[in-house]
């Protein structure tokens, strides 16, 4: 209020009137108390809100949306800052690198998720934002297979329906759930399912009566799966399900492969979602493999890979499909009269080996993750190769094969490393190598790449020969990298 110079009070309000217009004095017609006209500032306001479309926190304005930080670089991933340093490096070395792109939308069949609360204290699925722990909902992500994006958006309700589920807090290393991974199995777009439970695979050692809690969870999920039947409702509507109580209006259902739980007690100092305890892994439900084979041109014999959850696997299958097809080129053309022998390292379940088999006289893949051999095996016992290819798999490291002296007699080695690059025994290894003739390296680690390609280059034992690169994951700042390197002979130098 405000007193005019007459010594009267009068209302602020009255005084934001348009000059020249007349405002009614008490007694006529018109006449608001300044109470009347607050409250009518106020239904205008509140009419005002009404014309806006509603935003809740599930239904966001697109601008509001936490980016997807795999998308990046969508527009273009050649853009990409690793696409760019790759390119540079290969024009140091005058040697020609063409890079690849295919679909940008709906390649990814394998993500692994957070689940944290968010800032309402509700569980949340999704990534992790870039250089922090906060996760980011992303229930459309424009990457991930379809699949992956319906699954996500069932689990999260049925998450948040199951009494005393508790998401896991890194603070103090407590809650239940902690990931879950999924691997989309093309042929069907069925999702094998993990879990990451914060707990030990004993009832009596699962945290706060955890066991109880997982249980339902995995009931529910199976429950509300496509291939079980659905439950006639009774009595009052909504979704009621072994007594917990699902929102009516969900009514989509997992399309489920397999689910699986994996216990992970890990707390502190480190990162990692999957512990290495034998006894950690629990199927419940489905079969015990995703079973993938690639589109590889020229190829009419198509190889079945096994993939458990325990086993890596490439998040986009289609796109390393090329990768192959380059591989199965350059050895016709290095070897177009012969059948050569090869030795794999870090060969995974035999996603490369196995699908250049045919082109072989013997193939010995190995990798250190002992659950590889029982899926490499399963796919070669189904594999229609030739008597005379032989075909066997070491379960060792790369550094203990070539410590007993793998590349002996091998006429081709194709190494697939992890991000690190290759370990220095192996390296010295190579370059001191006289039997190998050419050297395929599979690189998911660019810098890495480019460590022991200039150690290979500066031995004077090997030279580059062919180069591409392959972006695998559109919109992430990631490269992988296919590169042949010949022997370097006497009479080359």
């Amino acid at each position: 209020m405000a007193a005019t110079a007459s010594g009267e009070v009068k209302s602020k309000t009255t005084s934001k009137h348009k000059k020249g217009k007349k405002i009614p004095k008490p007694g006529e017609e018109g006449y608001k108390t300044p109470t009347q006209l607050r409250n009518a500032r106020k239904r205008r306001a509140k009419q005002k809100i009404k014309d806006v479309p509603y935003e809740s926190s599930e239904t966001k304005r697109e601008t509001d949306i936490p980016k997807d930080p795999s998308t990046q670089y969508l527009s273009n991933p050649k853009k990409a800052p690793i696409v760019r340093q790759a390119k540079k490096y290969f024009e140091s070395l005058h040697q020609a690198f063409d890079v690849h792109v295919g679909p940008v939308h709906g390649w990814r069949t394998v993500a692994k998720l957070a689940v944290r609360s968010d800032e309402e204290g509700r569980l949340v699925i999704g990534l992790f934002a870039p250089k922090s722990h906060q996760v980011i909902c992303l229930p459309k992500s424009t990457v991930h297979h379809p699949s992956i994006n319906e699954t996500v958006q069932v689990l999260q309700n049925l998450c948040r329906a199951v009494p005393n589920l508790r998401p896991y807090n890194e603070e103090n290393g407590e809650g239940h759930l902690r990931h879950v991974v999924l691997s989309v199995e093309r042929c069907t777009d069925k999702v094998q399912l993990t879990l990451v439970w914060n707990g030990n695979p004993s009832s009596s050692d699962c945290r706060e009566g955890g066991d109880d809690v997982l249980d339902s969870l995995t009931n529910l999920i199976i429950k509300n799966s496509e291939g079980s039947k659905k439950r006639r409702r009774r009595g009052r509507k909504g979704n009621e399900l072994s007594g917990i109580s699902l929102p009516p209006t969900d009514e989509k259902r997992i399309r489920l492969h397999s689910l699986w739980v994996h216990f992970n007690t890990l707390w502190k100092h480190s990162n990692a979602i999957f512990s290495h305890e034998p006894q950690s892994w629990k199927h419940l439900y489905g079969p015990h493999h995703v079973i993938e084979s690639l589109n590889i041109h020229g190829k009419s014999n198509q190889i079945r890979l096994h993939f458990p959850p325990q086993v890596f696997r490439q998040a986009n299958l289609d796109a390393f499909s090329r990768i192959l097809d380059c591989i199965r080129l350059k050895i016709s053309k290095f070897f177009p009269n012969e059948k050569p022998s090869c030795v794999e390292l870090y060969g995974g379940v035999g996603t490369i080996g196995l699908n250049i088999a045919d082109l072989l006289s013997s193939l010995v893949s190995s990798d250190e993750n002992p659950y590889n051999k029982a899926c490499f095996l399963s796919s070669l016992s189904v594999a229609q190769f030739p008597d005379a290819v032989k075909v066997s798999y070491e379960p060792k490291k790369a550094t203990d094969m070539v410590r007993i002296g793998c590349f002996s007699k091998s006429d081709i080695v194709v190494v697939d490393p992890p991000r690190k690059g290759l370990e220095e025994s192996v390296l010295q290894a190579l370059i001191s190598c006289s039997d190998t003739k050419l050297l395929v390296y599979v690189s998911c680690g660019f810098h890495a790449f480019q460590r022991d390609s200039e150690a290979l280059l500066q031995s004077r034992h090997w030279e580059m020969n062919h180069a591409e690169g392959h972006v695998l994951f559109p919109g992430s700042d990631a490269i992988e990298t296919v590169a042949f390197f010949t022997r370097v002979t006497k009479q080359t130098r």
